[in-house]
């Protein structure tokens, strides 16, 4: 029987007695239908407990606590994903999903200058919360602990400075450029930036690469949309020095 996992606001202790929120109530409940005494894993910011449901009403479901926290299937290597917002909010949702599954630390959208002329009329804010939501659920189903933040989105302007301070980062563009040769061999924290369907302009360009240990990557053979991007772009930095290394 699959494990059910549902988050909690902190750790408890091991053998504390503690309510599920509304929320996890309700998926428990309403969603999973679990049943009284069943085994489930509890989510916390400071890693997943063992526990059971000790009992289940109508307005709430208990908990009983049997381990400590511990953290699971986090990645080895602190990835965020510069994504410029794409034409439609609903690829930005799959673009969270998947890089939460591939093992991403933190993504933050930015608009640009081909930023689609339509992201003035879209419900951002409200649809932000939403993707906040997905990243949520994605860390339910593929095992890890911790939900990472989904920021902006932020004018390109803004995001430079925080580029430079990792380690090494990556701008995936749809021309070659004069590659420099990567210094950071073994990098704790990377940045991946991907730019939305029209790209980056050359001077967009040319700044992010003019940024300290930034390497432009070109992707021969053919065009790929950004969310498709996006998710091969994490996958190659996640077999080149994440949790991917020895796959092969």
């Amino acid at each position: 029987m699959q494990i059910r996992r549902l988050f909690v606001d902190n750790a408890p202790k091991p053998s504390e007695i503690i309510p599920l929120n509304q929320s996890e109530h309700h998926y428990a409940t309403r969603v999973m239908r679990l049943k009284q005494g069943q085994p489930v894993e509890l989510i916390s910011m400071e890693g997943c407990m063992n526990a059971t449901l000790e009992s289940i009403s109508s307005r709430e479901t208990i908990v009983r606590v049997l381990s400590a926290p511990e953290i699971k299937n986090e990645p080895s290597v602190t990835v965020t994903l510069f994504q410029g917002i794409p034409d439609h909010l609903d690829k930005l949702e799959l673009i969270v999903q998947k890089c939460v599954e591939l093992g991403i630390s933190r993504i933050v959208t930015f608009t640009s200058r081909y930023t689609d002329a339509k992201y003035g009329k879209m419900d951002v804010e409200q649809k932000m919360e939403r993707i906040q939501k997905i990243a949520k659920e994605a860390v339910r189903q593929c095992g890890r602990t911790r939900i990472p933040p989904v920021d902006g989105p932020l004018p390109f302007g803004e995001i430079g400075n925080d580029i430079a301070r990792h380690h090494a980062a990556f701008l995936f563009y749809e021309k070659s450029m004069n590659v420099q040769s990567i210094q950071a061999k073994y990098p704790e924290t990377i940045a991946v930036i991907v730019g939305p369907e029209g790209g980056f302009s050359e001077e967009e360009a040319g700044g992010l690469t003019a940024v300290e240990n930034c390497t432009p990557i070109h992707l021969p053979g053919r065009i790929l949309r950004t969310e498709t991007a996006a998710v091969a772009c994490v996958t190659l930095i996640q077999a080149r020095f994440g949790d991917y290394q020895n796959v092969f």
